[in-house]
């Protein structure tokens, strides 16, 4: 049987993984005998507006942007039968999840200013994504990912690290709520507080909170919450989180950065993801660290036999 080719030009391979509205292949650009990722909207979800219109936004928003540390995007593909699919990157890696689950099955962790770069690399991709100029209105988009977890973190092998999967975000002036709903947008491990109330307007502070928790699992091997039982306890409740940030595995400067990261009140918090891109920089700068750290990077991805 042959693979399914889009447009005489887009061959899909193989599944690559499949998530909670899509479906990305590994596939070859014809043309430019390339690799590509290609993303299909999960059929059965085809007559969701709902999902149609996230599938959409998420194309539109990756093709404003165009950054190291964020996957691009070719092309946006819609099939006379009706599939709808996304030509992308392909990032020759693995996510942050799987390095997260190779550590933990190896008794290991991440090196602490291998975690701090990674996690300053994505700073500087939310910090762009928000700021980024629309070339059409000359004003900054003020997006916001809304769904920053170690699932949508890729590393290549060449320890590049990719903010992946946009299909959350949303352009903060752009977007309209009806009166008396309430939509959770993202995780609930990885949720800021503010993102379960009601009203919640889409902020890049929240951005920021989901990448201290991401910073804490990626220090300690393990989530921070693992339920909404638990999220919601510890905002009624910031004890429990300044007890688990006493760890004697959190280096000082790291630890402070969490603190500030992690401010049940958003006024408290970074308010940029530049703030906190400058406190990491200023750890890593103090360990002392030879050589490049991307290539020390893709050296332990390969260490842990991930690539």
């Amino acid at each position: 049987m042959s693979n399914k080719v889009l447009d005489d030009k887009y061959e899909i391979i193989h599944v690559i993984k499949q998530g909670g509205f899509g479906i990305v292949y590994y596939g070859i650009d014809r043309t430019l005998n390339k690799p590509i990722a290609i993303k299909e909207i999960v059929p059965n979800r085809l007559e969701n507006a709902k999902y149609i219109h996230m599938f959409h936004k998420e194309a539109l928003n990756i093709a404003k942007l165009s950054h190291q540390n964020i996957v691009h995007i070719y092309e946006l593909i819609t099939t006379p039968d009706g599939l709808l699919y996304i030509i992308m990157e392909y990032i020759d890696g693995t996510d942050l999840k799987k390095i997260l689950k190779r550590t933990r099955n190896l008794h290991q962790k991440i090196p602490p200013h291998l975690t701090a770069y990674i996690i300053g690399e994505l700073c500087v991709a939310l910090d762009y994504a928000f700021h980024r100029i629309d070339t059409k209105t000359y004003k900054p988009l003020n997006l916001v990912h809304q769904d920053v977890t170690p699932s949508n973190i890729m590393i290549s092998k060449y320890g590049i690290v990719k903010l992946i999967d946009f299909g959350i975000a949303v352009v903060r002036k752009q977007q309209s709520r009806k009166k008396g709903t309430h939509h959770i947008q993202g995780k609930i491990p990885y949720l800021a507080p503010e993102q379960l109330r009601k009203g919640y307007s889409p902020d890049p502070r929240s951005d920021i909170y989901s990448l201290g928790l991401v910073l804490y699992e990626a220090l300690l091997g393990e989530r921070l919450f693992n339920s909404l039982d638990d999220v919601l306890e510890a905002h009624k409740k910031s004890k429990s989180i300044n007890m688990a940030l006493n760890s004697k595995e959190i280096p000082l400067d790291l630890k402070n950065v969490l603190t500030k990261a992690l401010e049940k009140d958003n006024s408290k918090r970074y308010q940029t993801a530049n703030e906190m891109y400058i406190d990491l920089l200023q750890y890593v700068k103090s360990c002392d660290v030879k050589g490049e750290l991307m290539e020390e990077l893709s050296e332990y991805i390969k260490y842990l036999g991930m690539l």
